[in-house]
């Protein structure tokens, strides 16, 4: 019995852990513009083709994946690269974008760099829903990418690691 159990138990162990490996691989990888590719857990809402996308877990965790060419807006590449590592536009990006999305109070914020580009990193509590927003916003030439994970607050740091971790520069 003893020999037996001794068996069991490492293939139950890398069985458990093969299948938390798996959960995130199975993710549906979703091509956001010509740049960037992003994994929800299932295949995303398209909210507009090539602009916005979003999946609400199992788990009630909303993924979200926005993208804007600001060059539309008058802003190019080289004025959009001056300005988004200074403070000043940091505070008004965070301003403009605290007061559309409704509940959310900021408890971390940093500019960042993702695979040489800047990128801020944004944390907070949506109060009104008890969750825990993470955002991340990533420019790449006058290209912004926004990237939203609201989750309940048990699932938080894993379902945000997941979908953070799993985005990726298209070469």
């Amino acid at each position: 019995m003893k020999k037996l159990f001794k068996f069991i138990l490492p293939v139950i162990a890398v069985l458990f852990f093969a299948a938390n490996a798996n959960a995130q691989t199975n993710w549906v990888s979703q091509k956001i513009s010509n740049k960037v590719i992003v994994k929800f857990p299932k295949a995303p809402e398209v909210l507009q083709e090539n602009v916005a996308y979003k999946a609400v877990g199992d788990d009630s965790t909303t993924y979200t994946a926005t993208y804007a060419d600001l060059e539309t807006m008058g802003l190019d590449s080289a004025t959009l690269a001056s300005m988004v590592e200074t403070e000043e536009f940091f505070e008004q990006f965070k301003t403009g974008f605290t007061a559309q999305m409704e509940g959310l109070e900021l408890k971390k914020s940093e500019i960042v760099k993702w695979n040489g580009f800047v990128s801020y990193n944004l944390e907070g509590d949506v109060q009104a829903k008890g969750k825990k927003a993470f955002i991340k916003t990533i420019f790449i030439g006058s290209h912004m990418f926004t990237f939203f994970c609201i989750a309940p607050t048990d699932f938080y740091t894993k379902n945000k690691e997941v979908f953070v971790g799993a985005l990726e520069l298209v070469k």
